[in-house]
């Protein structure tokens, strides 16, 4: 089960919108009365509170039917993070999940970094032969499961490239589903690091099991600078979000109560507010 169901604009979520981190931990007190305290998680647990204002009706019965089909607090489901990136290793593309023909990634620890910070995050993709290519793909939806009136997400792919001599002078960034639909964009690098991105919204009918960011269509080989992959399910780019072994789109997620309530503000408008939790294990 996927989730937040699509809004009617595609979008899947309304502003405000509250998250957290949260960690565990557990403290014993011994026989000296002093005490130890040990983490109980590796990673934070992540938390969204949804205030769904101006639903319309139908928007109101897609979440409706979704709390009945999870019953509850009972059934965990993936919960797609608006607000997150949704790519893992966002800047480590010599990481597997990135899949890779004809070329290879490594850090390029003389390339200046845009944030000023360590240097090696910028990357230097090698293409060895053409066609060449490369993506991630996630286990997202495009239609959005769960939901009975299917509207399609829509999805932003951006990423900064900065042109090599003798490399590529462009190659081609898409955002597609594992089968059939997809759009791209033919960019060109230049000799400063550029921030480039795309923006695409599915056909509502898509219900393919998952969405690619990718990089083909090189114009030779030779090498190009690269940083900041990030897939976003908004209709804009954002600020630049790093990743790691963890992304946006989180499973085990489960309604933080067992109990939903809505407001009918006006005639086909209604007020919802929903709590979702991630848990471990």
């Amino acid at each position: 089960m996927q989730a937040p169901i699509i809004l009617s604009t595609g979008a899947l979520l309304r502003y405000a919108v509250s998250r957290s981190h949260r960690f565990a931990t557990r403290s014993v007190t011994l026989a000296d009365l002093s005490q130890q305290t040990a983490g109980l998680l590796a990673a934070s647990l992540r938390g969204w509170e949804l205030d769904l204002g101006m639903l319309r009706d139908s928007e109101r019965e897609d979440w409706l039917e979704f709390f009945e089909s999870a019953q509850g607090a009972k059934t965990a489901f993936t919960f797609v993070d608006p607000l997150a990136n949704l790519l893992k290793w966002s800047e480590e593309f010599d990481n597997a999940v990135w899949v890779k023909s004809n070329l290879t990634a490594a850090a390029d620890l003389a390339a200046v970094d845009p944030f000023d910070l360590a240097s090696g995050r910028v990357q230097r993709l090698t293409v060895s032969a053409t066609p060449a290519s490369m993506y991630q793909e996630i286990a997202v939806t495009p239609s959005g499961a769960g939901s009975s009136r299917k509207h399609s997400i829509e999805f932003t792919l951006s990423l900064w490239i900065k042109l090599v001599a003798s490399g590529p002078t462009s190659f081609d960034i898409s955002i597609g589903d594992d089968a059939s639909e997809s759009s791209l964009l033919s960019v060109t690098p230049t000799a400063t690091l550029t921030r480039v991105s795309l923006t695409y919204r599915f056909a509502a009918s898509n219900d393919a099991s998952n969405v690619r960011a990718r990089l083909d269509n090189f114009s030779g080989t030779g090498q190009v600078l690269i940083f900041g992959a990030q897939l976003e399910a908004v209709g804009t780019v954002s600020g630049y979000k790093k990743t790691g072994a963890r992304s946006g789109v989180v499973p085990n997620c489960r309604f933080a109560e067992d109990e939903i309530e809505f407001a009918a503000t006006k005639y086909d408008h209604n007020d919802m507010r929903v709590t979702i939790r991630e848990w471990a294990g």
